[in-house]
């Protein structure tokens, strides 16, 4: 799903049609499957299932009203989040173990929108984007995830990069942006 096609979905769901709203949860599903499954062995597909369900109903009460990115990066960060403290709070109420980085993620049952929506936020963050466009998508979603908030040792754990490799890639991109922000 590109970027447009993203934030086309994201309003036509707020505005309650139907048809983008189902092309959006099945996109969210698949990923959020995907990182259940990634961050827990020990779930049945029963729990699976109601992981995800408790994260569509996150993203369908009021995460898409709070989620004021602009690309489909941005947005994986954005539901990572909603999914890792979804899993959090799983495993508290089963009272069973926790995810290894556990202790490192504080559980936000709403997070916060990626950033203050001010007019000079916007302006910089669209600078950052264009400056994003030359990387990958792995990249682009780490940067995107650090910015969000994530400690590097999170980020080195959810996209498996070495923290030292995470390092050197946030240096040159941060490089890069201030140089288009100039």
């Amino acid at each position: 799903m590109d970027d447009k096609t993203l934030l086309n979905h994201i309003h036509d769901c707020i505005q309650k049609q139907s048809e983008p709203c189902s092309a959006l949860f099945k996109h969210i599903t698949a990923i959020t499957a995907q990182l259940v499954r990634r961050y827990t062995s020990s779930l049945s597909m029963e729990e699976i299932e109601d992981v995800i369900q408790t994260v569509n109903f996150k993203i369908v009460r009021n995460g898409l009203q709070q989620f004021k990115g602009r690309t489909v990066y941005e947005f994986t960060a954005y539901l990572k989040r909603i999914t890792i403290n979804e899993i959090n709070s799983f495993f508290r109420e089963k009272k069973a173990e926790t995810m290894d980085y556990s202790d490192d993620v504080q559980a936000d049952p709403d997070p916060p929108s990626t950033i203050n929506d001010s007019p000079e936020n916007r302006d910089l963050m669209q600078k950052a984007r264009a400056a994003l466009k030359d990387y990958s998508q792995e990249e682009q979603e780490a940067f995107f995830m650090y910015i969000l908030g994530y400690k590097y040792e999170e980020i080195s754990q959810q996209l498996n990069i070495p923290i030292s490799t995470l390092a050197t890639r946030f240096e040159v991109i941060k490089q890069k942006i201030r140089d288009k922000l100039k």
